[in-house]
């Protein structure tokens, strides 16, 4: 008997495993007409890029050395807010977003957490519009939150930000980008947190296309790292 229960058990495992994933395939994209929706103007701030899974985006340094930035997720739609009950949970309301994570391969690991990957966060989440984004290099710590509710890790946050100057157009390698804002931490500071990765936290300027996202990163000691935009 003790032979049969053992095949079984493991089936069984199986079979709730993968029905698990699907829920959560189906829990990225199940929502349609948001009750809290982007207005003309938020939606202007959505990240117009094709990101894909898999990609990968290289930023080159002005001494030609490269950091590989891999796409793992893009979620361009609304997402859910649930509260819990004394019968499991419920859905409150839903809310226009868009989510694009990347991994820097030279900083990760997978010990450490959230916050050691490049994430991109647009969200009307309790009809409060949040733009904003983590960069683990970021030598000025900010643990916040684009999202609290989901615990969406971001240290910059676009909207309602002083320290951020409009440039316009920006040509890149190449490559024009045509909706630039330049964001500042005014801090001269190089950290080496291993909260978030392997690489110091060394940037203190950064270069940001609402179309793109981060295009230029520079750091403390002047180099200077540039994309290579994906044609």
């Amino acid at each position: 008997m003790n032979y049969l229960i053992k095949p079984f058990s493991i089936i069984c495992a199986l079979i709730i495993l993968s029905s698990c994933e699907e829920d959560e395939v189906v829990e990225k994209c199940q929502f349609t007409d948001p009750t809290y929706q982007f207005t003309t103007e938020q939606e202007q701030k959505r990240i117009s890029f094709e990101y894909f899974e898999g990609q990968i985006i290289k930023y080159r340094s002005n001494d030609n050395e490269v950091l590989n930035f891999e796409v793992y997720e893009v979620r361009n739609c609304p997402r859910g807010s649930y509260e819990s009950g004394f019968f499991g949970t419920s859905l409150k309301h839903t809310y226009d977003s868009q989510i694009i994570r990347l991994q820097i391969i030279e900083n990760d690991t997978a010990k450490y957490s959230y916050r050691t990957k490049v994430q991109y966060f647009l969200t009307s989440q309790g009809n409060r519009f949040r733009n904003a984004f983590n960069f683990p290099l970021w030598n000025v710590r900010n643990a916040g939150y684009a999202n609290p509710e989901e615990q969406d890790p971001a240290n910059i946050f676009i909207t309602n930000n002083d320290e951020i100057n409009s440039i316009g157009t920006m040509n890149i390698l190449n490559h024009t980008f045509n909706k630039v804002i330049k964001i500042e931490s005014n801090s001269t500071d190089v950290v080496s947190s291993r909260e978030f990765g392997l690489l110091d936290q060394n940037v203190n300027i950064l270069y940001y296309d609402q179309d793109f996202g981060i295009i230029r990163f520079d750091e403390v000691d002047g180099t200077i790292w540039q994309v290579k935009y994906p044609e």
